[in-house]
């Protein structure tokens, strides 16, 4: 049993009502003189005399009873309407485990309602009555208070939390603000998928007029984010399958051009092999300098003549030359044609622009970049 001494505490309550209720009854079957035909409790209305019982096991420890004098307080029925004693009965109440009253507790704490307004205690008891009745409108609260961070840290997702677990229960108060929050709360991420369910779901229990005026925005964004969502799909197919192509192509050129890359240092092929060109494109592709150098091997090859590349260093700095050779195998010629210097800037030492070697990344060597 979870609470071992709740049986107890209910019997023990259960005596007190009876033995008071017994009382009453055999004050009635006395034979009144005839100066108290008129008494006290003749002159009550039915609100009165409720308000008067509730009073008289209030004090005796009910608290059940307690949460009821509670409410007669705060209502004024049957009594003067004092939202302090009001508090002090739903506290004593909420003390003594009263179902629902840990929850009023929290109101009144966050209202400053006869009492001091306190958030940080009105959270403590919204958890309370969390723990102890799973009181969705709790679940409701704090996790309003958990997205503003009122009377607790801020904490976004403990917030969508803790209003999911009343949603998902069944409170229509919570679907419909769960829809309202996910569909156009600067607080959280939009999600229109989320936003579309919980209202539509808030609709069907008893939300609809609410509803209704958002739903032609809500399935306009829907149908956007739905067409958004294919397009991502496409571009993503599209670029792996650009990227399997790519990978085919460069693996080609590396065979059949890769004995012409000649490297005479470590240093300079360690340099060429990790240094890659930033083809400043909204997919992230870049292009690795080495793939440039075979395809412009392939670009060049013809009966008459073919290129070689060289590449060396001179300290830190790494310099690439081209190397033409004729058919019948004699060398036509070294020219430098760019440099790595030693703060990893590439330069072009001949007649080559920059703004060329750029033309690469969108095919105008084949399909010879990368993507991240």
């Amino acid at each position: 049993m979870l609470f071992p001494f709740s049986s107890k505490i209910k019997r023990k309550n259960k005596m007190k009502k009876w033995l008071f209720v017994m009382m009453l009854f055999l004050s009635a079957c006395a034979v009144p003189q005839e100066s108290q035909r008129t008494s006290y409790w003749d002159s009550m209305n039915n609100s009165e005399k409720s308000a008067f019982l509730t009073q008289q096991f209030a004090k005796s420890g009910d608290s059940n009873e307690q949460l009821k004098l509670g409410d007669a307080y705060m209502d004024g029925l049957g009594m003067p309407q004092d939202s302090e004693k009001a508090f002090y009965w739903t506290e004593k109440a909420a003390n003594g485990w009263a179902r629902g009253a840990n929850y009023k507790v929290g109101i009144m704490y966050q209202k400053g309602i006869g009492v001091e307004q306190n958030s940080v205690k009105a959270a403590e008891h919204f958890l309370k009555a969390i723990e102890r009745d799973v009181d969705k409108k709790a679940m409701i609260h704090l996790g309003e208070m958990y997205l503003n961070g009122d009377g607790v840290e801020k904490n976004i997702e403990k917030g969508i939390s803790l209003y999911e677990r009343a949603a998902e229960g069944g409170d229509a108060d919570a679907q419909f603000a769960l829809g309202k929050i996910y569909f156009n709360d600067y607080r959280v991420p939009k999600n229109i998928k989320q936003a579309h369910y919980w209202l539509t779901t808030s609709a069907k229990n008893g939300y609809s007029d609410q509803v209704n005026s958002l739903l032609n925005d809500l399935d306009k964004e829907l149908a956007q984010a739905e067409a958004d969502e294919q397009e991502k799909a496409r571009k993503a197919k599209t670029e792996l399958n650009e990227a399997i192509r790519s990978q085919s192509y460069v693996k080609q050129l590396r065979q059949k051009y890769g004995k012409r890359l000649r490297y005479e240092t470590a240093h300079a092929q360690t340099r060429i092999q990790s240094f890659n060109i930033d083809c400043r494109a909204n997919d992230g592709r870049y292009l690795p300098l080495e793939n440039v150098l075979l395809a412009k091997m392939a670009s060049l090859d013809s009966k008459q003549a073919y290129l070689t590349i060289r590449a060396t260093n001179r300290g830190d700095d790494v310099r690439i030359y081209d190397e033409l050779i004729s058919a019948d195998g004699r060398r036509m010629g070294s020219i430098p044609m760019f440099e790595i210097n030693k703060w990893g800037e590439l330069r072009t030492l001949a007649d080559v622009r920059i703004e060329a070697i750029l033309n690469s990344c969108f095919g105008s060597f084949g399909p010879i970049w990368a993507s991240r």
